[in-house]
């Protein structure tokens, strides 16, 4: 039976605690509290399965080569160890930390989560061969976009909030008003005027994500759906949406895309001035046709506004009257 004195959490908030839950970690109040939320919410629950499935994996692996230095060193670094010098040594030894852990759970087929993340990494480039150079580009970023982005889009289905919760923890982010995000970028973000009658931001964020840096702004409807507006670089997204269907568009005469991202869920881009739009979670076409209306006339209105540059000839004209 349930204890109904326990503490409603909220899917970000379980997300925090599922690793320290899954490895007995919590005090025995908090987990009550845990165990309710993941009862209740398919999204946490097949959360923590994915868990329990990686370690059953891990706890049946052969013992792995020893890593180099660098890989441990750029694991701790991702999976946030305080004590990398400890770690780089343990990779240098006949027998590494993580392959006792490794001996450990073959034993009692489980493995601490704080390490499922590294076993993970190995296991996807054959868990005996290490080449970090097929891991990371040159600037340390992980090359699997595509697999954030498909999590965040399934999250999103499910739970706005713990799926924008998931992507700023997954990459460097900074919340901002409208003119720091302009700062940061560059430019000003398609979202300066406004959104269009029956809709409001929630939040802004500069992203850095591996193909760019980006702005992204979690908005809401008036019957408090949520839905998220990209404004990224043109051909920096041709991974995020994998295989799912396009169907090309044309809104308000400009070319877009309604795209089919599974179970009633749908996303659309189009290219807006020098960069790309893309929404996820929207309702339907008329909904797409609607925004990019509306992003497409506040560009064009900014456009107008701004005062002509003064070409050569006239520059020389007034050269010559003075």
């Amino acid at each position: 039976m349930r204890d109904l004195g326990c503490k409603e959490m909220n899917c970000s908030e379980v997300q925090r605690l599922l690793s320290s839950y899954f490895d007995n970690e919590l005090p025995t109040e908090v987990r009550g509290d845990v165990e309710k939320h993941v009862q209740e919410c398919s999204s946490c629950a097949e959360d923590l399965a994915r868990y329990e499935r990686l370690s059953n994996v891990a706890g049946n692996i052969e013992t792995p080569l020893a890593p180099s230095t660098r890989i441990w060193e750029q694991l701790s670094e991702n999976l946030g160890l305080e004590d990398q010098e400890e770690i780089a040594a343990d990779s240098r030894s006949e027998r590494p930390t993580l392959s006792h852990r490794l001996d450990a759970g073959r034993k009692s087929r489980y493995v601490p989560v704080g390490w499922l993340a590294a076993i993970a990494a190995m296991l996807l480039i054959g868990v005996s061969v290490f080449s970090f150079g097929t891991w990371f580009d040159k600037d340390g970023h992980d090359h699997d976009m595509s697999a954030v982005f498909g999590q965040y889009l399934e999250k999103f289905r499910h739970d706005p909030l713990a799926a924008q919760t998931y992507l700023l923890t997954s990459y460097e982010n900074h919340n901002v008003d409208v003119s720091k995000a302009g700062e940061l970028l560059g430019y000003q973000p398609a979202i300066t005027p406004g959104l269009p009658e029956g809709y409001a931001v929630e939040s802004i964020h500069v992203l850095k994500m591996p193909c760019c840096t980006c702005v992204q702004c979690l908005c809401k409807r008036e019957n408090g759906t949520s839905f998220a507006i990209f404004e990224h670089n043109e051909d920096s997204a041709k991974e995020w949406f994998g295989g799912s269907k396009a169907k090309p568009m044309v809104c308000e005469g400009i070319p877009c895309t309604l795209i089919d991202v599974g179970e009633d869920q749908l996303a659309g881009n189009w290219i807006n001035g020098k960069r790309r739009m893309t929404i996820v979670g929207l309702q339907d076409s008329d909904e797409l046709n609607q925004l990019v209306s509306w992003f497409e006339g506040m560009r064009r209105a900014q456009e107008e506004k701004r005062p002509e540059e003064p070409t050569i000839e006239s520059g020389a004209a007034t050269g010559s009257n003075s």
